[in-house]
């Protein structure tokens, strides 16, 4: 006997792409700090370059980075990357934030820009969660606790990206020309080729893609790398040698340097410290 289906109604989404954002969370915090006090973000070697959150939510944070001063606002969230040349200042008033420390990946975050979320309760509630998920250590409450966390990220860069697509021209290809690298990351790129993919003259091309993304396209593109063959080191069998020239660097000097310079190891000694 044939099955008829005769739905009423249905609807379906596809999911095309073959890269994907995740995060790791490692640390949150909630925060009151009294003037005077000065915090320098300096890292834990086994935490490089980790990429943070604060949202504040009264009074006002400043950041110093390298020689230029930013200040958040109540109810503004900024999002950086824990190197020795940010800092965190006083800024004259008493202030409550929360600060988030984590890892991302296949995304490059909108760094050292303040932008405003909407005024409610529901970081205060996703926060407590966290909190709670994290005291109990579990496997499944560290899941879930990245999961809570993810969600509020993911809401904070669509306000962000709301907020720069608004001033920013053609930040949606950016973002297409950001997920087309992460997909063909070990093929080889180049600037020109990926401008004349997204119709844009090369030189307009790196300013877009600079302003909507936060990087250069190069400095990105190298950064993708770096973490592609970071997973290559700690997931295969693979020579240095064969992933410096799988994703096409110059050679094992090159590649090696880069890589040093981004996570304070060799790529040796990298795969010697993996478990």
């Amino acid at each position: 006997m044939e099955k008829n289906i005769n739905n009423k109604y249905s609807r379906f989404a596809f999911n095309m792409r073959r890269s994907f954002i995740g995060t790791n969370l490692i640390i949150v915090y909630h925060s009151v700090m009294q003037p005077p006090y000065c915090n320098s973000r300096q890292p834990d070697p086994r935490w490089n370059e980790l990429s943070f959150a604060y949202f504040v939510v009264n009074g006002s944070l400043k950041f110093r980075i390298g020689k230029k001063e930013i200040v958040a606002k109540a109810n503004e969230v900024i999002f950086g990357t824990t190197t020795p040349d940010c800092i965190l200042l006083d800024n004259g008033e008493e202030t409550e934030f929360y600060s988030f420390f984590f890892q991302i990946f296949n995304y490059s975050l909108p760094l050292y820009k303040p932008f405003p979320v909407p005024k409610d309760n529901t970081e205060k509630r996703s926060v407590a969660c966290i909190f709670e998920l994290f005291n109990t250590q579990t496997d499944l409450s560290i899941g879930s606790a990245n999961a809570v966390f993810s969600n509020m990220l993911f809401s904070w860069l669509r306000h962000a990206d709301v907020h720069e697509n608004s001033r920013l021209p053609h930040g949606n290809l950016m973002r297409e020309a950001q997920l087309y690298i992460n997909d063909h990351i070990e093929e080889k790129l180049s600037i020109a080729a990926l401008a004349a993919r997204f119709n844009f003259s090369e030189q307009y091309f790196r300013k877009l893609f600079t302003a909507t993304i936060g990087c250069s396209p190069k400095k990105y593109i190298e950064t993708i790398k770096i973490e592609r063959a970071f997973t290559l080191l700690t997931e295969t069998d693979l020579s240095v040698s064969e992933i410096a020239d799988r994703l096409h660097f110059s050679n094992c000097h090159h590649f090696a340097s880069r890589f040093k310079k981004m996570y304070n190891i060799s790529p040796s000694q990298c795969r010697k410290t993996t478990p």
